[in-house]
């Protein structure tokens, strides 16, 4: 068994999320079972679909909320720029 490190590519199985394999070792294991290797729950393609497409639901859902925090943190500090830069201005008047 190797440890995953930033360059694997793993899959998740639909039988829980935190059962991850290398890609490459689970199609392997597919071969020949087409069951969870830890927790032996029957793992079908219709199945691994549809957990695929959950996840890629899941994924956007976090790309378009981490967009949207981002967003109002530059607004924010737009706005407590904008802010000072009047506070600063005003010591001319």
């Amino acid at each position: 068994m190797f440890e995953f490190d930033q360059e694997s590519t793993v899959t998740p199985l639909s039988c829980n999320v935190k059962h991850i394999f290398h890609s490459e070792c689970i199609e392997q294991w597919f071969k020949t079972k087409n069951e969870c290797p830890l927790c032996r729950e029957e793992i079908t393609p219709a199945g691994l679909k549809e957990f695929s497409k959950n996840i890629e639901i899941e994924l956007q859902k976090l790309s378009q909320n981490r967009s949207a925090v981002n967003s109002d943190k530059e607004s924010t500090t737009g706005k407590n720029n904008t802010n000072k830069l009047q506070q600063d201005s005003s010591v001319f008047l």
